[in-house]
């Protein structure tokens, strides 16, 4: 079975992961604070503030509806051009908005260094918590002796978790040392019919059900994390060379029309 210490520890890094990443994809908390400014419709009355404040919310607007992160109005103009034109597809920023500006530099090192070390942190966590959730068997309550041996059971079987076989509970006389002790131990609550043994069966296969499905759910909670830091940033890099090219090849055009 696992600690429970170590499950909290699991949650707690999901819900420190999901909210980071959720928080960076929405354009952070001052973004939301805005958002229920603007539907209020408290604004500023003077104009250059005014201007300043709803360009800054146009921008946010646009990260928050494409995942594009775009330094300057300007540049929410030209990327969406571009999308228009079929210069770049939309596909070639998925995610990268949570690593920089779309347009930006390459990546350094460092960058590099701290995204592959968030993505196999991820993906081992994901990794460790689906291992735990394997050891959780669905619709059976787990019986782990001193020695850490399990077994399963519920109100029809009984299965020795490591060899799989299931115990015969109705020739226990035929089995001998160690498996005939644990047998003895674990039987009655099959062929027993007292209801404070079977109310323990059940609450077992309830919490061994609801354990599995946490652990489930946390593996698939950093796998996501993996993929969108891996599949973000080489989306970031990919469509920042893409736009900075484009950038380029619209200045040439406009010297030359000059």
């Amino acid at each position: 079975m696992s600690d429970p210490k170590m499950l909290e520890l699991y949650k707690y890094a999901a819900y420190l992961i999901s909210l980071i990443l959720a928080a960076i994809r929405v354009g952070g908390l001052h973004f939301i604070f805005l958002f229920f400014i603007k539907v209020l419709r408290l604004d500023f009355t003077e104009k250059k503030l005014k201007k300043v404040s709803d360009n800054f919310y146009d921008i946010k607007l646009f990260k928050f509806f494409t995942g594009i992160k775009a330094r300057n109005v300007n540049d929410v103009v030209f990327i969406q051009e571009c999308i228009n034109s079929g210069k770049i597809h939309p596909i070639n920023f998925i995610f990268s908005g949570f690593f920089g500006y779309a347009g930006s530099k390459r990546s350094n090192k460092v960058d590099l260094f701290f995204v592959l070390f968030l993505s196999v942190s991820s993906l081992v966590l994901s990794f460790m918590t689906a291992n735990q959730a394997k050891q959780y068997k669905k619709d059976y309550a787990a019986y782990v002796f001193d020695d850490g041996a399990k077994y399963y059971l519920n109100a029809q079987r009984i299965l020795d978790s490591k060899k799989g076989k299931e115990i015969d509970c109705q020739s226990v006389s035929n089995i001998t040392g160690k498996e005939k002790e644990r047998a003895e131990k674990v039987c009655p609550y099959l062929i027993k019919n007292e209801p404070r043994m079977k109310e323990a069966v059940l609450d077992g296969i309830n919490n061994n059900n609801r354990d599995r499905v946490t652990f489930t759910s946390l593996s698939l909670v950093f796998f996501a994390a993996f993929l969108i830091l891996l599949v973000g940033f080489a989306n970031f890099n990919s469509s920042s060379a893409q736009l900075r090219k484009l950038k380029l090849e619209k200045l040439r055009q406009l010297r030359l029309e000059r």
